[in-house]
């Protein structure tokens, strides 16, 4: 499933749309559970997103509130972040 959302998107992360592996011709995005797999046991697409190293990392250091009516992420410090690319959620 991770798979296909990554060729879905292009490989571009879907909060900053950024496809950083381009530039060195490499595929560099991760699939991330939206409600943590370990967690939730949810696989689907709909709990899936795809997104850049640097945005992966934040989301699992900080633990944002992804709000899923707005498709957004909010921050304890009061951020927020929304999807540029979305087509399946």
């Amino acid at each position: 499933i991770g798979d296909n959302l990554k060729l879905l998107y292009e490989y571009k992360c879907q909060i900053c749309g950024d496809n950083i592996g381009k530039k060195y011709s490499a595929s560099v995005v991760e699939a991330h559970h939206i409600d943590y797999f370990v967690k939730s046991l949810n696989n689907d697409s709909k709990n899936q997103i795809i997104l850049c190293p640097n945005h992966h990392r934040i989301i699992h250091n900080v633990n944002p509130f992804f709000e899923r009516k707005n498709k957004i992420y909010i921050y304890q410090n009061e951020v927020i972040e929304g999807l540029k690319l979305n087509q399946h959620l």
